[in-house]
């Protein structure tokens, strides 16, 4: 059996490079406990690999040997993200703030020493931030990933935000909790454009009791329904993103997203137009500040090329979407409520700019949001240190280094009062 040989020789070279990975310098000891645990699944895998003999099943032996590929085409870029969360890069000054944040949102009832969640920050060569929210051999660990060009650029960690949300969507199983309404929605927008659906579907009953019970009718609308639970889950991880850091997600987001890349628009997002207002409706409703310009700041994406069927069907998607919008915002809302983090207020991220603006950290800083907002509120500063020519002309990298520091004072400051 060549392709037990093969599964075996693919293992061992996995192994080795687990090996030499694990001779990296790490920042802090998540990275090389996830690593750690990767090998230990690996080792369980190959061992089970070399249990077999030329007398076992041919079947069941192909079968493992299947899981076995599995695993490494799974995990390798997991590997990537764990070695590139070592670069000098990072901004490691953030790491801690945002492990007890994740470790906060995700684990508020448990005690300090008994919660399990563990963060791997790192660096993306992908420009969209994005996170491994559940991954199967590495169950207790968030991996959060910025764009690398930005990575240490500490004025984006409130994307890490959204991330966030990602692994409390699936934490809390929200995905049940929205399947049934969002079914609904779909079938009501249907109903309100019987019309358009007899055109596109003219092979399928014409009774409106028959689509939630004949099988050619319910096939015709059933793909709407896991679009529009990616554009719940989404725009819900905004809204967590928002309810943590304020005003801070949304210039973050704007930074890195707006006008738009001009591509097509994906089927599992809302329009980027339709992000937004939502982004602006659910800040207005947490009482965070927004620039009054912040929608014409982006512009929509194009339009997928649909066929005929798929059009009608993404178009339920986001009406279904549009009808529980309202309650992703106090679902966001209700679960950061039912922690002790401490989330932005006007008045402690003005003292922190003022401090800031006199180019010296702030002492005494109640969360990792009210430093990053008034970061943000420098930033979009126009007039910042314009009389001092040593300042000005460098401003957005003293800046960045400025609040990098201040988060370092901010972590000392949290160890010294525990």
């Amino acid at each position: 059996m060549i392709f037990l040989r093969y599964a075996r020789n693919r293992l061992r070279a996995f192994l080795e490079q687990i090996q030499r990975l694990l001779d990296s310098e790490f920042p802090y000891p998540q990275s090389s406990e996830a690593i750690a645990d990767l090998e230990q699944s690996f080792k369980a895998e190959l061992h089970l690999l070399d249990s077999f003999s030329e007398h076992s099943d041919v079947e069941t032996v192909k079968q493992e040997c299947v899981l076995a590929l599995s695993l490494c085409f799974e995990n390798l870029p997991v590997l990537g993200f764990l070695l590139r969360s070592t670069n000098v890069r990072n901004a490691f000054e953030a790491f801690w703030p945002l492990f007890r944040l994740a470790r906060e949102a995700l684990e508020p009832a448990v005690p300090e020493k008994d919660r399990r969640t563990r963060l791997v920050l790192s660096s993306e060569w992908d420009y969209s931030p994005l996170t491994y929210p559940s991954i199967q051999h590495l169950p207790s660990f968030v991996l959060i990933g910025l764009p690398a060009p930005e990575s240490e650029n500490p004025l984006l960690l409130p994307l890490a935000g959204h991330e966030l949300g990602h692994s409390l969507w699936l934490k809390k199983d929200l995905k049940n909790a929205f399947l049934a309404p969002i079914k609904t929605a779909i079938i009501d927008s249907i109903k309100k454009n019987w019309g358009s659906y007899r055109q596109v579907f003219s092979e399928v009953s014409d009774d409106q009791n028959a689509l939630t019970s004949d099988q050619r009718a319910l096939e015709s609308w059933a793909p709407a329904v896991p679009w529009a639970l990616h554009q719940a889950q989404e725009t819900f991880c905004d809204f967590v993103a928002i309810r943590l850091f304020g005003r801070a997600y949304l210039s973050a987001f704007a930074y890195l997203l707006s006008p738009n890349n001009e591509g097509q628009r994906s089927e599992f997002y809302p329009s980027m137009i339709t992000r937004v207002a939502n982004m602006v409706s659910a800040a207005t409703e947490f009482n965070v500040d927004h620039p009054s310009e912040y929608e014409e700041l982006f512009q929509d994406d194009s339009e997928p090329y649909l066929v005929p069927a798929d059009t009608f069907r993404l178009s339920r998607a986001d009406d279904a979407l549009a009808c529980i919008v309202h309650d992703l915002a106090l679902k966001a809302g209700e679960m950061i409520a039912d922690t002790s983090i401490v989330l932005p207020t006007r008045k402690e991220v003005r003292r922190i700019a003022n401090h800031l603006r006199k180019v010296r950290p702030a002492e005494r800083t109640k969360s990792l949001a009210d430093i990053l907002n008034a970061a943000w509120l420098l930033s979009e500063d126009d007039k910042l240190w314009l009389n001092s020519p040593q300042l000005s002309s460098k401003r957005d990298r003293i800046l960045r280094e400025l609040v990098l520091k201040n988060v370092e004072v901010f972590e000392i400051e949290q160890r010294l009062g525990a």
